[in-house]
């Protein structure tokens, strides 16, 4: 019987604000070994997963910074991003359009992805995305179709049949992330308006074929 998504929340550790999953440039600069599967940290302050992101990049690998729910305000896409630095690739997953078009005003060098959301006026854009950066396949969907509200398991199911690395959805402006069937799952949380606590986005590396995720609060 699958989870619903309350019982998904409440079984996973990284529902605390502090925890992240760390991709394994920051697993080697912190001394650890990465297993082949999720490796946790518990890092204290956001300052500290900053640092380490900057650390990293002095190796070459491909950073995504994820936003979700924005509605109408980009102020913190834009904190996020100039608190990153060194973006490659900024994903939206809906909600609302108008939002990615401000974006690419104010970052004509960033690839922008993108999907539709529930709320969008004369939407022309796609519900459903696959797309292949680094050699990973990255689904990428606003998540109203996929009922994550209520539960995981549909848009899970989609994953696998997509043969996804990653799977991203919005919707519940609400932070996850998971490692599941072969898949990392994160809900980055909306960037403007979150179901409780701060204000979040997500950040996914890429390097030599390994993927780490972590979500940040603004």
């Amino acid at each position: 019987m699958p989870l619903s998504r309350e019982e998904e929340c409440k079984n996973s550790k990284n529902k605390k604000i502090g925890q992240a999953l760390l991709c394994p440039i920051f697993l080697f600069l912190l001394g650890k070994q990465a297993q082949g599967h999720t490796t946790r940290i518990d890092i204290k302050k956001q300052h500290d997963i900053i640092f380490l992101l900057q650390i990293a990049r002095k190796c070459r690998h491909m950073r995504i910074v994820v936003f979700s729910d924005s509605h109408g305000n980009i102020r913190h896409c834009a904190e996020a991003i100039e608190r990153i630095k060194d973006v490659d690739m900024i994903i939206h997953l809906g909600d609302i359009l108008k939002d990615v078009e401000a974006l690419e005003l104010l970052y004509p060098n960033i690839t922008i992805e993108y999907v539709a959301g529930n709320n969008e006026f004369r939407n022309t854009a796609p519900y459903n995305r696959v797309l292949e950066i680094e050699g990973k396949k990255i689904f990428i969907t606003h998540g109203h179709l996929y009922r994550v509200k209520y539960e995981y398991d549909t848009i899970v199911q989609k994953g696998k049949s997509l043969k996804a690395d990653v799977i991203l959805f919005g919707h519940t402006h609400e932070g996850y992330e998971a490692y599941k069937d072969g898949m990392f799952i994160l809900n980055p949380g909306s960037i403007s308006l979150p179901k409780w606590g701060k204000a979040s986005y997500g950040v996914i590396e890429i390097q030599d074929g390994k993927i780490g995720t972590c979500i940040c609060n603004v």
